[in-house]
Order: C-alpha cells, then sequence, then structure tokens
C-alpha cells in the first residue's frame, strides 16, 4: 500500500478490552477495561511513543482543540501585516499590564486557586506559584522583547 493512500482509512468506532493499539511504530500497547468503556465513536485515540500511554480524547476536546488550533494558525498568519512597532507596542502594554497590580490581581487570584487545587491533590507547585519574582522576570522579558531589534 502506498503511505499516501489513505482510502483504507476508516473511523475508530469503539476500542474493546485487550486490543491492540500500535504505539511508536514497533510496540503494541493494550486497551484497558476502563478505557474501552470510556470510549464512544468521536472520540480519539492518541499514543505516547516514549511511554506507550493510550491517551483518550473525547470528542468535544477534540473539536474545541481542533477549533483553537485553527485560530491560533489563522492568527499568525496575519502577523506578517503587523509592523515591528505595532509588535513593540504589544510586549510594551503587556508589561505594563502586568506591572499593574489592579490589572494583576485577577491573575493572582486564579494561580492562588490553582496551587491550592494542586496542593488538595498532593501535586507538587514548585514551578506552579507565580511569585513575585517570577512576575517581576516576566515584566523584564517583555520589555526586553520590545526593545529588541527586528
Amino acid at each position: 500500500m502506498n503511505p499516501a493512500d489513505t482510502n483504507d482509512l476508516e473511523p475508530l468506532r469503539q476500542l474493546t478490552e485487550g486490543m491492540a493499539i500500535v504505539v511508536g511504530g514497533d510496540r503494541i500497547a493494550r486497551v484497558s477495561a476502563e478505557l474501552a468503556g470510556a470510549f464512544v465513536e468521536g472520540d480519539r485515540l492518541l499514543t505516547v511513543p516514549s511511554t506507550g500511554a493510550l491517551l483518550h480524547v473525547p470528542a468535544d476536546v477534540g473539536r474545541r482543540t481542533e477549533a483553537a488550533v485553527d485560530r491560533a494558525v489563522a492568527a499568525f498568519s496575519r502577523m506578517g501585516a503587523v509592523t515591528d512597532d505595532e509588535i513593540s507596542a504589544f510586549f510594551e502594554a503587556f508589561a505594563d499590564r502586568l506591572d499593574d497590580d489592579d490589572a494583576f490581581a485577577p491573575i493572582a487570584e486564579a494561580n492562588a486557586a490553582d496551587v491550592a487545587a494542586a496542593n488538595a491533590r498532593g501535586r507538587s507547585t514548585t514551578r506552579l506559584v507565580l511569585s513575585d519574582t517570577m512576575r517581576a522576570d516576566m515584566i523584564d522579558g517583555l520589555r526586553t522583547w520590545a526593545a529588541a531589534e527586528s
């Protein structure tokens, strides 16, 4: 079969317990009873080649993700029309907003909630905590980008 010929492809409608899934082209992972029971037509199944993990992506999550990627691609394609001054102004405005305590308050509140939720689940929060130092570094970084030559 020609690798470019996709006429033989068909949708994945269901998973069954013990079903063999090729991972990384040279290994097989087996579908668990839990995964088989949760998977419905329209969902997606992804594999992680380094670990062999099978990732279940519900249909609605797949659609939202695809739409977000489509919007990002469209936005990126319009970046060619943005001037250097406009890009610098964006980075300056972003830095100014992060530096404004009132504008930053909702971000700090959301971060505190994320940290509390992670702590409640027994997860590490080392990289999650948005400290004053991290905030200052972000502001400095944005101002560096604003001043950078294109």
